[in-house]
Parts: structure tokens; sequence; C-alpha cells
């Protein structure tokens, strides 16, 4: 019997990250693409993964849109995951660095795993081997 790659499903707003398009030309996944209510990527009926750039991320927990996209996803999820892309760093000017690394904490607390990313083709990497 032939081995079926595992299926990742993406949400269709994805496809201007760039990441769908890696994953889309490796072999080593099936990507079906839909409009996901939570999450960007479903990899299992237990993990699903939010990807935010570095500026994305710091303004998300200016308006709360973190707390609440967190929410959601433990809601239906057992293993949330964040990926981060980009240099949280130099973000200061979006989100006081304190705050950033206070909400970094409350998401460790909150048992979401976070995990770093610097380009849209490790992002692609990372989602594929979970």
């Amino acid at each position: 019997m032939a081995h079926r790659p595992p299926e990742i499903l993406a949400d269709m707003r994805e496809s201007r990250s760039g990441v769908l398009a890696v994953l889309q030309r490796r072999a080593k996944v099936t990507v079906r693409v839909a409009e996901l209510e939570v999450g960007d990527y479903f990899i299992s009926d237990q993990v699903v993964i939010e990807r935010k750039q570095a500026a994305d991320f710091a303004q998300s927990i200016m308006t709360g849109r973190l707390a609440f996209q967190v929410a959601l996803m433990k809601a239906v999820f057992t293993r949330p995951v964040l990926i981060v892309e980009g240099d949280l760093q130099h973000q200061e000017h979006l989100c006081d660095r304190e705050v950033l690394l206070g909400s970094l904490a409350w998401l460790a607390m909150q048992g979401v795993s976070l995990t770093a990313s610097g380009s849209p083709e490790h992002s692609a990497m990372l989602i594929e081997f979970m």
C-alpha cells in the first residue's frame, strides 16, 4: 500500500504569505485551501497553527486581537502553535519591549507553543515538520 503524504488544511488568506506556495511545491505534504475560522493551518484535529509576521504580532498585541485568537484556538484545539516570522527585537515602534516580553510570557503560560521563523520558507518547513 502506498504511503499518502500528510494533509494540511490552509486558510486561503495565507496565499499572500508565500508559505502556502512553498508548501504546495513540496511533495511531502498535501495542501487543501479553505476559509478557516480559527488559525492559518490545521495539521491535525489537535494542532492549529497561527502564523504572523513580527510587525503583525506586535500590532495584534496592542489591539487585543492576539488574546482573542489564542482564546479561539484553545477552544477548538488542544495544541495551539504560533509561528512568528521576522525580528521581534525591532518592533518597539509598534509595541513597548516590556509589553512584548510580557505577551511572550503570557503565551507560554497559556500553553501556546511559540516558534520563531526567519522567512516564509522556514515557516513552511516548520509546518511540514510538525
